[in-house]
């Protein structure tokens, strides 16, 4: 909102001092004009925290599919060893799914979806509570890992943007620690894809790394020494909720379930 009210002053300042330039001068001298509200509108923008130029500025992801795909491809075999001990972003992993699974309960026989569903180890949780599971992943190795270790898991290639099931298909849509990876501006697209596969009275459960604010993002990278990865864009609190709300979603509810992690649910 900062940056759209900068752009706003800053078109503003051009046409003002430009204007009284010209009227008080010359055609010549209305350009010192035109200088002054460029000065006037960068002393603005500076004003503006880096990390919320960047968050609200749109900024999206700089892997594109074909790259975060290879990514998660390469990583499938090793993916569930390597975050056993996590650390940096990732910290609390482990707990995370652990405290989203005992809040977002399900029933015996309920239809679960967990998108981007990895290895399966958000969705063996709900399993273990009676859960009925179908999963969707962009990777195909992710999806042979957890077919491997999941063989009763109806399981499919998908993202959160291409959901390949009907309408109302689903009592429940989970997801952990993926949603980051969908660009920026088709978040909103996202969340209206997932509130299309729930039947009416359902949940949408999301966890995932994300923050409370601005500051927390600027606070959370300074931390990382290091272990920042600015190719990725996490959500806020705020704009998510507002996604959500938006997809026609209500009674939405946050807790934070480590340092950099946060989950919702929301209700259709």
């Amino acid at each position: 909102m900062k940056i759209l009210l900068t752009a706003v002053l800053g078109a503003l300042m051009f046409a003002v001092f430009g204007s009284i330039f010209s009227e008080l001068f010359s055609q010549k001298i209305s350009w010192i004009g035109i200088a002054v509200g460029a000065v006037v509108f960068f002393a603005v923008w500076l004003i503006i925290p880096k990390s919320e130029r960047e968050m609200e500025g749109g900024t999206s992801l700089t892997r594109g599919i074909e790259e975060t795909k290879e990514l998660f491809d390469n990583w499938a075999s090793s993916y569930d060893q390597d975050l056993r001990n996590a650390n940096g972003i990732l910290e609390g992993y482990e707990t995370s799914l652990k405290t989203a699974s005992q809040v977002c309960t399900v029933s015996n026989g309920v239809q679960v979806l967990d998108i981007g569903i990895g290895t399966g180890k958000f969705a063996q949780l709900l399993e273990a509570q009676g859960a009925k599971i179908s999963g969707i992943d962009l990777s195909e190795s992710m999806i042979d890992e957890c077919r491997k270790l999941h063989p009763g898991y109806d399981l499919q290639i998908g993202t959160f943007r291409q959901i390949p099931f009907a309408d109302n298909a689903f009592d429940a849509v989970v997801s952990s620690f993926c949603f980051h990876e969908v660009p920026l501006e088709e978040r909103q697209a996202a969340c209206e894809e997932v509130y299309r596969v729930i039947r009416k009275g359902g949940m949408a459960c999301l966890l995932d790394i994300m923050f409370a604010s601005n500051a927390a993002v600027a606070e959370a990278r300074k931390s990382m020494l290091g272990q920042w990865d600015d190719s990725e864009v996490y959500s806020l609190v705020g704009d998510l909720s507002e996604h959500l709300y938006s997809s026609g979603f209500h009674s939405v509810q946050w807790l934070q379930t480590g340092r950099l992690h946060w989950m919702c649910l929301a209700y259709k």
